[in-house]
C-alpha cells in the first residue's frame, strides 16, 4: 500500500502473487510481464502499464477494476487479451504511449477515456467503457494521439470529445474500415484544436461541433451530417480523401492541398439531399484526379464560396453542382450538371469544357454567366435556363479562336440569351434552338451549321441578332445559310456581317426593332420573312439577291448593290428625306412601297438604281396630293399639281390663272396646258398618241357626238376628279355617268372622250343636248 503520492517502477516480474491491489495516491509502474492470473485492482492512484518502452503487461486472464488511474504507456503494440485483461470500475484510461493499445472487450469503466499520445485502436462502442447517461463533455480526450476505428460502428454521442488542452495539439480519429459515426459534440479541452481524420474508412460527424483548430482529412472520407460537424475553422483535404456532405450548410473555407486527389469519384461530395458550402475554397494541388465536385444521384451540391485555384483544374464528376461565388480559376471541367446560383457563380476566368466523358446540361437558372470560352467534349453537352419568367445570358469572352459544339437550348422554362464579347473568333456548331438575343460586343461570331428554318440554327431558334458599333464585332455565316428573328446595331464604326456566299433571313421573330446600321458584305443575299419590319441604313456590298418574301424592308439611306425583288403581299419602305442608292437593280412589278415621314415638298427621290427600277410601284397607304412614279432609274414620291406648278411657273395657288387665258391652274395642270401661255388651242391626237394639250372638243365619229378633253395619266393618285356635263340650252347641266374612254396618250396625259346622250333635262322636259362642259375638282 503505497499511501505517498510516490512513483515506484516495478520492473520484475511478479511471479508468486495471485492477485493485485494498488493503493494509496502515488504511481506504479509495471514494466515487466507479470504473469499472475488474478485481478489487478486500483483503488487509488495510478498502474502504468510500461515505461514508455516495448514491455509492460498483465496476464491476459487478469482482469482490471480500475477506480483510480490507468495508463498505458508502451511504445509498441498492447492488446488487451494479450497484454491485460478487461476493465471496470470508475477510474480513468489513458493511451500514454507512442505504440498502439488495443481495446476489443465490453469494458464497463465509467472514467474519462484520455489520449495523449500512440494510438488506442478500438473496433466497438463497448470497448470504451460503459457511455455516460447523458452528453458529457471531455468523456474521452484526445490530445495528440489518435483514436482508431478499425471497424465500423457508432460511436456513443454521449461521450463528448475533447481536443487537445489549454494548447494547441488536436488530435486525431482514424477509421481503417466501415464507417464510423459520431452524433456527439466534438470542442476544444482548451485552446484551439485541430481534428484529423485518418485511415481509408469514414467518419461520420453530425453533431454540433465547435472545435477552433479547423479539420483536416488526410485519409478516407470525412461524411458532415450536421451543420456545424466541420467545428470552425479550415477543413483542409491531403492525399486521396473526400469529404462526404449531407443536407447541411459549411461556412468553413475549404483547402484542396498538396497531393489532394479524390477517393473515388468527386473530393466534395453532396451524399444526401442538398449540401451548401458556402465559405471560400482554395485549391493548391497540381492536379484534383476524379473530380473536384460531384453529388451522389439527385442530390446536389452547391458551391457558393469564392474558388481560388488559379493554376489547377476544376472539375466537376458527376450529379448536380451549383456554383454561386466565382473565383480566379481558368480551366472548368464537368461530366456531371452544373448551375448557377448567382451571376457570374462560375469564375469569369475559365474556359468550360462540358461533356469531357459523360453528357450533361448547363442550367444558368435565371442568372447570368460570363465565360473566356466553352468547349465540347465528347458527348453531348447543352446549355440552357431553366428558370421560368427570366432571361440569362451567357457571354462567350474568349481570346482564342473556338468552334463551340455545345447545344444552346431553348428547352428551359426561361429564355436563354448569348453574347459574343471576345478578342477572337467563336464559332457556333450546335443545334442551338435558344430565342434570346445574340449581342456581339467584339470579336467574331461565325456559324458553324445551318439553320432549320424557325427551329434551330447557329444562332438559335429566330434570335435577334445586336451588333455593337465597335470595328471588331463581326458577325460571319460564311458558308451556312442562317435564320435569325431579326437584325440591330451596328454603326459605321463597325458591327458588321460577312455572308460570304450564303444567304441571311431576317424577321423570324416577326418583330419591328431599331435599325441596322453596319454593313453586309459577301456574295450572298438577304432574305426578310415574318410580319415584322427590318431597317437597314448602312453602306451594304453584298451583291446576292435580296428577296423581300413578307413584312417589310425599310430602306433608310445608306447604298445597296443588291438586286431587290418584293413579293406580293410584302412592301419596301423608305423614309423621306433619307434616299438610298444603288448599284443594282429593284423591282417593284409586286407588293407596295411604304412611306415614312409627311410629306411636304413637291417631290422626294426614294430610289437612285444606276441599273434600273422594274414594274410600276403602288403606295401600301394612300397619301393626298402625292404619288409614286419612276423617273428613268429613281423612284420618286411627289405631289403631282406641287411639281407641275414649279416646273412650268405656274404661280399664286391652284385658283389662281396665271396666264390670264381663263384656265385657273388646277385646269392648267389637270388638262396638262402650259400656264404660262394662253390655252386656246384644243386637245388634239394622231392614232394612240397626244401631239397637243388644250381646251376640250367637240368630235363626231360614226354619226356619234363625243366629248373629247385631256385627262392626267396619274389623275386618281393626284386627286383629280373630271366631271363631264351636258346641256340642251344652258339653263340646267346633267353629269354623265358614263366611264371615260381613253383613246391616245403621251404618258402624262390621256385624250379620254365622253358620248353625248340622246336627251338630257331642261325645264320644258327632255330634249337632244347640244353643249357639254368639263368640271374640275381636287
Amino acid at each position: 500500500k503505497e499511501t505517498k503520492a510516490l512513483a515506484v517502477n516495478w520492473d520484475d516480474e511478479l511471479v508468486k502473487a495471485t492477485a493485485l491491489t494498488k493503493d494509496g495516491a502515488g504511481i506504479l509502474v509495471l514494466s515487466a510481464t507479470n504473469t499472475y492470473t488474478g485481478p489487478t485492482t486500483i483503488t487509488e492512484g495510478t498502474i502504468r502499464l510500461g515505461a514508455a518502452g516495448t514491455t509492460g503487461a498483465l496476464a491476459p486472464t487478469s482482469a482490471i477494476t480500475n477506480n483510480g488511474s490507468l495508463v498505458i504507456n508502451r511504445s509498441n503494440a498492447a492488446a488487451q487479451g494479450t497484454d491485460f485483461g478487461t476493465i471496470s470500475g470508475t477510474g480513468s484510461l489513458t493511451q500514454a504511449g507512442s505504440g498502439t493499445t488495443t481495446l476489443n472487450a465490453a469494458n464497463t469503466y465509467s472514467g474519462t477515456t484520455t489520449i495523449t499520445g500512440g494510438t488506442l485502436s478500438v473496433s466497438a462502442d463497448s470497448n470504451l467503457g460503459t457511455a455516460p447517461g447523458s452528453a458529457t463533455p471531455a468523456s474521452l480526450v484526445i490530445n495528440g494521439g489518435t483514436l482508431s476505428a478499425s471497424a465500423g460502428f457508432t460511436l456513443n454521442s454521449n461521450r463528448g470529445i475533447a481536443l487537445g488542452t489549454t494548447g494547441s495539439t488536436g488530435g486525431t480519429i482514424g477509421v481503417a474500415a466501415g464507417t464510423l459515426s459520431y452524433s456527439g459534440v466534438i470542442a476544444d479541452n482548451g485552446g484551439t484544436n485541430l481534428l484529423t481524420k485518418t485511415g481509408a474508412g469514414t467518419l461520420t460527424l453530425s453533431g454540433s461541433n465547435s472545435h477552433t483548430g479547423g479539420t483536416n482529412i488526410s485519409g478516407g472520407i470525412l461524411a458532415i451530417t450536421g451543420s456545424s460537424g466541420g467545428g470552425a475553422g479550415a477543413i483542409s483535404m491531403t492525399g486521396g480523401v473526400r469529404l462526404e456532405l449531407g443536407a447541411v450548410t459549411l461556412t468553413n473555407a475549404i483547402n484542396l492541398g498538396a497531393n489532394a486527389n479524390a477517393l473515388g469519384t468527386g473530393q466534395i461530395t453532396a451524399a444526401t439531399g442538398t449540401a451548401t458550402i458556402s465559405g471560400p475554397v482554395t485549391i493548391t494541388a497540381s492536379a484534383v484526379a476524379g473530380g473536384t465536385f460531384a453529388s451522389s444521384g439527385a442530390n446536389v451540391l452547391n458551391v457558393d464560396g469564392f474558388i481560388t485555384s488559379p493554376t489547377t483544374v476544376v472539375s466537376v464528376r458527376l450529379g448536380n453542382v451549383n456554383f454561386g461565388g466565382g473565383g480566379n480559376y481558368t480551366d472548368l471541367r464537368t461530366t456531371g450538371n452544373v448551375g448557377l446560383n448567382a451571376n457570374n457563380g462560375i469564375a469569369t476566368t475559365a474556359i468550360m469544357t462540358v461533356g469531357a466523358s459523360d453528357s450533361c446540361i448547363v442550367d444558368l437558372k435565371g442568372f447570368n454567366q460570363s465565360l473566356a470560352g466553352m468547349i465540347k467534349g465528347a458527348q453531348a453537352a447543352s446549355v440552357v435556363n431553366g428558370t421560368a419568367a427570366t432571361t440569362s445570358t451567357l457571354t462567350l469572352a474568349n481570346s482564342a479562336n473556338s468552334n463551340n459544339e455545345v447545344i444552346l437550348a431553348g428547352t428551359g422554362a426561361g429564355t436563354l440569351a448569348l453574347t459574343q464579347a471576345g478578342s477572337a473568333v467563336q464559332t457556333l456548331s450546335g443545334v442551338n434552338t435558344y430565342t434570346g438575343a445574340t449581342t456581339v460586343t467584339s470579336g467574331t461570331l461565325a456559324a458553324g451549321v445551318a439553320s432549320v428554318a424557325n427551329t434551330s440554327g447557329a444562332f438559335g431558334n429566330n434570335s435577334a441578332v445586336v451588333m455593337a458599333d465597335n470595328a471588331t464585332a463581326i458577325l460571319d455565316i460564311t458558308g451556312f445559310n442562317t435564320q435569325i428573328g431579326s437584325l440591330t446595331g451596328g454603326g459605321a464604326t463597325g458591327g458588321n456581317v460577312i455572308l460570304g456566299a450564303a444567304t441571311l433571313t431576317v424577321g423570324g421573330n416577326n418583330t419591328s426593332p431599331a435599325a441596322y446600321a453596319g454593313a453586309i458584305s459577301g456574295t450572298g443575299g438577304l432574305t426578310k420573312i415574318g410580319t415584322g419590319t427590318q431597317i437597314l441604313t448602312g453602306a451594304n456590298t453584298y451583291t446576292g439577291a435580296t428577296n423581300v418574301n413578307a413584312g417589310t424592308l425599310a430602306l433608310v439611306g445608306g447604298s445597296q448593290a443588291s438586286p431587290v425583288t418584293v413579293s406580293p403581299g410584302a412592301s419596301l419602305s423608305f423614309t423621306l428625306g433619307a434616299s438610298t442608292s444603288s448599284t443594282s437593280t429593284f423591282n417593284v412589278t409586286s407588293g407596295t412601297i411604304k412611306i415614312t415621314g409627311t410629306p411636304t415638298l413637291p417631290s422626294y427621290t426614294l430610289i437612285s438604281a444606276s441599273t434600273g427600277i422594274t414594274g410600276t410601284p403602288t403606295l401600301d397607304a394612300a397619301i393626298p396630293g402625292y404619288v409614286l412614279k419612276v423617273v428613268g432609274n429613281t423612284l420618286v414620291l411627289e405631289n403631282p399639281y406641287e411639281a407641275w406648278a414649279a416646273a412650268n411657273g405656274a404661280t399664286g395657288g391652284k385658283a389662281a390663272d396665271t396666264d390670264g387665258d381663263g384656265f385657273n391652274n388646277l385646269m392648267e395642270f389637270a388638262f396638262g396646258t402650259d400656264p404660262a401661255v394662253n390655252s386656246a388651242g384644243s386637245i388634239a391626237y394622231t392614232g394612240g398618241a397626244v401631239t397637243a394639250t388644250g381646251q376640250p372638243v367637240l368630235e363626231e365619229d360614226g354619226g356619234i357626238y363625243y366629248a373629247v378633253f385631256g385627262r392626267r395619266t396619274d389623275y386618281a393618285a393626284a386627286g383629280l376628279t373630271y366631271t363631264v356635263q351636258f346641256t340642251a340650252g344652258l339653263n340646267q347641266w346633267t353629269s354623265s355617268v358614263t366611264v371615260p374612254t381613253v383613246i391616245a396618250t403621251d404618258g402624262t396625259i390621256d385624250a379620254v372622250r365622253v358620248p353625248f346622250p340622246n336627251f338630257v333635262g331642261s325645264p320644258s322636259g327632255p330634249k337632244k343636248p347640244y353643249f357639254f362642259r368639263v368640271m374640275i375638282a381636287d
